[in-house]
């Protein structure tokens, strides 16, 4: 998208919304709307009915990497790649609407029209590149394998978009969102600066040393050295791939609350204009923690890779 289709989208949405000449009815109304976006998107990563769907691509035995020829392909020997490919892959499951979580209603017109909402959603899914970026299990071969595959799926039902696909959302797009003063972009990169507690938290040690991990051998691949999974590996993979989406998650929901603080400080915004009041979630995180198992689905695939 340029910034020319983003400014008419925001003329289009300023008249239907009635809010011609009244900025900071404009800025309200958008915030709800981005937050709204935001909710379903913490609710979305909450969600592990599709989580064998986000793996598909990512358990590839090889993938091609950033700037080479895509006729190449590289062997992944390291779990944090898959993880992080994992997550991503998940965030643009969101984006593009693919989500049967409780509380996303995916299907509904939040942002005035479905092309603002989708943009919206685009930059909700970059800011949390960004933090996957922050975190100790950051991978750019991992990020960039996610937006890769999604691209190579198409699209995968005629009553289905797929926004990489298309171009309407593409990896480190330069159109960036801004209500007032604010924009999405820089937010992140410098509410992380001000809250070391939480660069620490994304970075404890014990999710760097699992993220190192070797990638399993399984049974079958003529690159295995054993014949057997080890389970005790997979079981830490699983471990820290959950701590570090219930991570990502706290993360969003106090940059959330932050930057309506700081709207509301400013004048932008009314302290009325929340989608929805705060929650606190921490029952449901116990519940994931204490072995909430996730369930079958149907899932896409645009074929497996083989290093030779």
């Amino acid at each position: 998208m340029t910034y020319a289709t983003l400014g008419a989208l925001l003329a289009d949405y300023v008249i239907k919304r009635g809010l011609v000449g009244d900025p900071q009815g404009y800025m309200k109304s958008l915030w709800k709307d981005i937050e709204a976006q935001l909710d379903k998107f913490i609710q979305h990563l909450k969600d592990q009915e599709l989580d064998e769907a986000y793996s598909v691509n990512c358990k590839n035995t090889a993938w091609q990497r950033p700037g080479q020829p895509t006729n190449i392909t590289y062997v992944v020997t390291n779990m944090g790649d898959r993880i992080i490919c994992r997550l991503m892959t998940k965030a643009l499951y969101f984006l593009n609407g693919w989500s049967i979580g409780s509380g996303t209603d995916m299907e509904d017109a939040t942002g005035g029209n479905r092309q603002l909402r989708n943009f919206i959603r685009c930059t909700i899914v970059h800011m949390f590149m960004h933090l996957l970026n922050e975190s100790a299990c950051a991978s750019t071969w991992g990020t960039f394998y996610a937006w890769y595959s999604m691209r190579q799926m198409g699209d995968v039902s005629s009553s289905s978009t797929n926004l990489v696909y298309s171009g309407d959302c593409v990896q480190n797009s330069a159109v960036h969102l801004q209500v007032g003063e604010w924009s999405m972009q820089h937010a992140v990169k410098e509410w992380l600066n001000r809250n070391v507690d939480i660069k620490l938290k994304l970075n404890r040690g014990s999710f760097g040393k699992n993220c190192r991990l070797a990638v399993p051998k399984t049974t079958g691949s003529k690159h295995a050295a054993t014949d057997q999974v080890d389970e005790d590996t997979l079981q830490k993979i699983k471990d820290i791939e959950g701590n570090l989406q219930t991570a990502m998650r706290k993360v969003l929901r106090k940059i959330k609350k932050e930057v309506k603080e700081e709207a509301i400080a400013a004048g932008d915004i009314s302290a009325e204009s929340s989608a929805a009041p705060e929650s606190d979630d921490d029952d449901d995180e116990q519940q994931e923690a204490n072995g909430k198992n996730s369930t079958g689905a149907a899932f896409y695939s645009y074929g497996q890779y083989h290093y030779a």
